[in-house]
């Protein structure tokens, strides 16, 4: 895999709704602090959409068959990329593969931040309830997703399946969707991240993503590296 400036994880992950305009989000526990929780999702593996790779984590680890309504933006943490899916819940299973590995939870949004791991996934849910309440700092509705990924694709899947669901990496014919970048700020980490307010500081809009005909991981990398660069000499 070649860019010519940089090269980036790519992540999926979902906020899933217990249905429609809930205020209920559901989390997973955190394997490596067990008392914590965070937003389901991991990397993007070989031959896998984003959309797919999304609802495939959800079911993993919480064991939920989801459908994906809209992207909410893309997140950068580093050399990671995390693209951000919102979801409504379709069914809640009483067996998945990580049932004996992880606890999972619902929790309301206003709330969650309380049992969340970190300060990212506490940007994420501000991001989320921002949207839903018109007051997001950009100009842009989330992105509306038609979410062709069968869910018994997802629940029929075993652990060393090799699926290839899309030629298309993003398959949208168009759309652009909102990227962050995220700076962890270690005042606020040694104090233990409670604070939502100051937490929101390390989240930064840097522009309009664009997903139109995404075929694979060069292209996204190149247009993630246009908006930062385009993003850095607004500021010079």
């Amino acid at each position: 895999m070649s860019c010519q400036q940089q090269s980036y994880r790519l992540r999926a992950a979902c906020v899933c709704l217990k249905e429609p305009l809930s205020d209920h989000i559901l989390l997973v526990q955190s394997r490596k602090t067990p008392h914590a929780f965070c937003i389901p999702g991991g990397g993007v593996e070989p031959n896998e959409s984003l959309l797919f790779s999304a609802k495939r984590e959800l079911f993993e680890e919480a064991g939920a068959l989801v459908t994906i309504s809209s992207c909410l933006g893309a997140f950068k943490r580093g050399t990671r990329i995390t693209f951000m899916f919102v979801a409504c819940l379709q069914e809640y299973l009483e067996s998945w593969p990580e049932k004996l590995k992880r606890e999972r939870r619902w929790s309301q949004i206003q709330s969650a931040g309380e049992i969340l791991k970190s300060s990212f996934d506490k940007c994420i849910l501000q991001t989320l309830t921002q949207q839903m309440r018109k007051e997001a700092p950009f100009h842009q509705d989330p992105l509306k997703i038609e979410d062709l990924v069968s869910n018994e694709d997802i629940k029929s899947m075993k652990s060393d399946d090799a699926f290839h669901d899309s030629d298309d990496l993003v398959p949208l014919d168009k759309g652009h969707i909102p990227m962050f970048v995220f700076r962890e700020n270690a005042e606020s980490v040694e104090n233990g991240e409670k604070n939502c307010d100051h937490v929101s500081e390390m989240l930064t809009f840097v522009g309009l993503l664009n997903v139109n005909n995404a075929k694979d991981e060069d292209t996204i990398f190149l247009r993630i590296n246009k908006v930062l660069n385009d993003f850095e000499a607004c500021r010079l």
